[in-house]
C-alpha cells in the first residue's frame, strides 16, 4: 500500500509464491488490494493496490490417458485454483491482469521427447487454446529451468494459440 501511495500512476505487480488462486483471490479483496467491482455493495471508485498477480501454477495441465477426474474437460484437467482464477476474471476487477503458469518450470512440463515434435506441438497449442479461453488474461509459460530458455516449437504454439484469446509471458531463459 505504501508503493502505491507513493507511484500512485506505477503499474504494481506481486507474485505470490506457493499461493493458490483459490485463496489469494479472497485474501486481496478481503485486505483491500483489489476492489471487486462486481458487487452492490462495493461502488468504490478506488484503485487497485495491485494491477496485476502472477502464479506459477495456473491449474491447468493435461490429463494422462489412464487419469480420472472429475474436473476435468476433454483431455484437460483443471483444479481448483484454475476454476477460481475464471471466476476472478468475472469479478470486474479493473485495470487488473492474471497471469497463470501452463507448462511451467518445475511443474511436470510436457515432454518433447516422448511426444516427438508434432504431437508436442499439438499438446502445446492445445493446451495454449484451452487456457487462453477464459481462465487467465496472461498466459504465463517458461523453459525448463530458471536461466533455461524456452523450447522455440513451444513458444511459436503458444504464439499461435493464445493470439487474439489472452496475452503470452515467457519468465524463464530471456536474459
Amino acid at each position: 500500500k505504501a508503493v502505491r501511495k507513493k507511484y500512485p500512476k506505477l503499474w504494481i505487480g506481486a507474485n505470490f509464491l506457493g499461493g493458490g488462486t483459490d485463496s489469494l483471490i479472497p485474501f486481496l479483496i478481503k485486505n483491500g488490494l483489489i476492489i471487486n467491482h462486481n458487487t452492490k455493495k462495493n461502488t468504490s471508485k478506488k484503485q487497485n493496490i495491485l494491477n496485476g498477480l502472477w502464479v506459477d501454477n495456473g491449474g491447468i495441465r493435461l490429463t494422462k490417458q489412464h487419469e480420472k477426474t472429475n474436473k476435468s474437460v476433454g483431455k484437460y484437467a483443471y483444479d481448483l485454483a484454475a476454476l477460481r482464477a475464471m471466476q476472478f476474471r468475472h469479478y470486474q476487477i479493473k485495470d487488473f491482469l492474471y497471469f497463470g503458469g501452463i507448462d511451467f518450470k518445475y511443474q511436470g512440463q510436457i515432454n518433447k521427447k516422448a511426444s516427438g515434435k508434432d504431437g508436442y506441438i499439438k499438446q502445446i497449442s492445445d493446451i495454449g487454446r484451452f487456457s487462453s479461453a477464459g481462465f487467465m488474461d496472461v498466459v504465463c509459460t517458461s523453459g525448463a529451468g530458471t536461466g533455461q530458455s524456452a523450447d522455440v516449437d513451444k513458444m511459436k504454439a503458444f504464439t499461435k494459440a493464445t493470439r487474439n484469446r489472452s496475452l503470452l509471458a515467457v519468465a524463464s531463459g530471456v536474459s
